[in-house]
């Protein structure tokens, strides 16, 4: 009778163990660039979709992990990136001084490293602001249509 006691709370102890090391608490790290410039609303949010789309495909996840070699496969899983567009409303709630928003957020799912979390973040949205001047330079180049500057100079476009 006593064997069967023992043995009866030591695989509750073991149950117990398991479903303890089986719970994590996952933590969310991120930061966001916003699309600014001339455009409407839509233009900027195809923008953010065609930018995160391009950093994204373009091996995002090969550089992180080798800036960051000791991340696992798993943890990468952890990394992605979206776009999302936000009005902010004065308390008020009038709609004439509302602005709207959008931006590229670069996340990183982890168990609780802020500090290295935090640094891959911002290694994702360092790529992404990259990839936004990059578009505004080609954008500039093919818009600019002044007579060239004095030595010098920069065009004013």
């Amino acid at each position: 009778m006593v064997s069967a006691i023992i043995q009866l709370r030591r695989g509750v102890l073991l149950t117990a163990l398991a479903f303890v090391v089986s719970c994590s608490v996952t933590y969310s790290s991120q930061d966001s660039v916003e699309v600014t410039g001339e455009g409407t609303v839509d233009e900027k949010l195809n923008l953010a979709r065609e930018i995160a789309a391009q950093v994204w495909n373009s091996g995002l996840t090969i550089r992180v992990h080798e800036h960051f070699p000791e991340l696992t496969d798993r943890q990468l899983q952890g990394l992605g990136i979206r776009w999302n567009v936000t009005t902010f409303k004065p308390l008020t709630g009038e709609n004439r001084h509302a602005q709207t928003s959008v931006v590229i957020q670069c996340i990183f799912s982890h168990n609780g490293e802020v500090k290295r979390a935090t640094e891959i973040v911002q290694a994702c949205k360092s790529e992404v602001q990259s990839a936004i001047d990059s578009r505004r330079r080609l954008t500039r180049r093919s818009t600019c249509r002044s007579p060239s500057p004095p030595a010098g100079e920069r065009p004013f476009c």
